[in-house]
């Protein structure tokens, strides 16, 4: 019907223990792969001493 709102489906692709110096190549691999269906991509910095 023209008044319900239609979302598409959110998905939600996590990569985890990325160089900061390949970041770039993952975002273009996401780009590549989703096209305009991106709304966001997010960048986390952790620090990998606290994670042991």
């Amino acid at each position: 019907m023209p008044d319900e709102d239609t979302n598409p489906a959110v998905t939600t692709d996590k990569r985890g223990g990325i160089p900061l110096y390949l970041i770039s190549n993952v975002i273009e691999a996401l780009v590549n792969k989703h096209g305009d269906a991106i709304f966001q991509i997010l960048v986390e910095r952790k620090n990998i001493t606290n994670l042991r």
